[in-house]
């Protein structure tokens, strides 16, 4: 086990990192809902814009970390499928026992926040979905009748529609 120390920082650097770019993911969630209320469909789209190259910076972060992960499953001569979290809790180097449950517990903690906040995005993405379908419903069979009379002298009744059903 003779560079798992330098594996074991490297890792927590990692967890920091990720730890940071998720908190700022759970901030732009708390602006995607103000948005989301407001309607501010720019301001919605710059938001998403932002997420999207955060999401691409954790999975290079992922990806860092499962290396780091499969070479302290090498210096340990193990399976990288047996290395968990627990397994790390019971290997890590005493004087790196505090940062990494530290960042570990603050790691979970921002993951269960920003869970949290998603879950509310997407009933209010949902409910304005609702309402739009719902508006186009009305407006599609919302619509006058002209009366006229036919080849045969009957009268005929034509509906017009502002918007194709299709839309």
């Amino acid at each position: 086990m003779g560079e798992t120390e330098g594996l074991f920082t490297e890792l927590i650097n990692n967890l920091k990192r990720q730890c940071e770019t998720y908190s700022e993911l759970s901030t732009l969630a708390d602006s995607k809902k103000d948005t989301l209320i407001k309607g501010d469909v720019k301001l919605l789209e710059d938001i998403t814009s932002i997420e999207q190259k955060l999401i691409l910076k954790l999975g290079r972060m992922e990806d860092e970390r499962n290396d780091i992960i499969s070479r302290i499953a090498d210096d340990c001569k193990k399976d990288v499928a047996e290395v968990n979290v627990g397994f790390l809790e019971g290997i890590v180097p005493v004087e790196k026992t505090a940062a990494f449950s530290e960042q570990k517990n603050k790691l979970e903690g921002v993951l269960l926040e920003l869970s949290e906040k998603n879950k509310i995005n997407e009933s209010l993405i949902n409910k304005a979905l609702e309402y739009i379908q719902f508006s186009l419903r009305v407006i599609t069979e919302a619509g006058r009748q002209e009366t006229g009379y036919n080849a045969s002298g009957g009268s005929e009744k034509k509906s017009i529609n502002f918007i194709d059903r299709k839309a």
